[in-house]
């Protein structure tokens, strides 16, 4: 269709500036082609995140070019307020906090692991609540998971799609920790947080539909925040 491309890093650049994990947002820059730099809120963490938000203002550039220009100050006020729960969601009161994170994929895998080690999370003992469909490559996120576990709490999926628990549980057996088999979310969640100590994480991910469960059985006394951040939030 001889459509032009711009690419990330190549024609235009978006860099994570600041990030808070107490009010879940982060601050970016915006670079195209030697323009004035544009310092951008943003109401989702993780660096992938500021990536696609890196094409969407790429995209903005090029509508206005046709006639369809944003006020900057809207864009601002809806760049800052989008919200996604699931995704890196922070939730935290007086206990151990919990992170949810639908990575149902080795990519998106890799990306929340990448948030586990920065400065907020890398020294924290961690428990994984975890479970997949068996069409996902489960076995390749477990693998990915293990060195970064002290716990794993596995549970099940609905049928026919959940992956079955044995195979859950063999994806894991190379993790130095426990690995114990819950019925239910419910039960998993209560075991996980058993076992975790305050100062440590529970890290709900490998489906967005167990995240879904996760967040169902979680009380909104634990969910309010901002954009689904901690509702007393200790770190920044």
């Amino acid at each position: 269709m001889k459509a032009k491309i711009y690419q990330i890093d190549m024609d235009f650049r978006a860099n994570p500036l600041t990030a808070s994990w107490r009010t879940g947002k982060q601050v970016f820059s915006f670079l195209y082609k030697g323009s004035k730099t544009e310092i951008v809120p943003f109401g989702l963490l993780g660096k992938h995140q500021v990536d696609n938000a890196g094409v969407v203002m790429m995209a903005l550039q090029e509508l206005a070019k046709i006639g369809y220009a944003m006020d900057p100050q809207k864009r601002d006020t809806a760049l800052r307020n989008l919200h996604w729960p699931g995704r890196l969601q922070l939730i935290q009161s007086t206990g151990t906090p919990i992170l949810l994170d639908g990575a149902h994929n080795p990519p998106a895998m890799i990306e929340l692991l990448r948030a586990l080690t920065s400065a907020a999370f890398k020294k924290m003992p961690k428990t994984f609540v975890f479970s997949a469909f068996k069409d996902k490559d489960f076995r390749s996120m477990a693998r990915m998971i293990s060195p970064f576990a002290d716990e794993i709490c596995l549970t099940s999926l609905p049928k026919p799609r959940g992956a079955a628990l044995p195979s859950l549980r063999a994806a894991f057996r190379n993790v130095e920790g426990p690995v114990r088999i819950f019925p239910d979310i419910s039960g998993a969640l209560k075991g996980a947080l058993r076992d975790t100590p305050k100062d440590g994480l529970v890290v709900v991910t490998g489906s967005l539909f167990l995240v879904g469960q996760a967040l169902s059985v979680i009380p909104r006394s634990l969910r309010r925040g901002i954009h689904g951040s901690p509702a007393n939030g200790r770190r920044g």
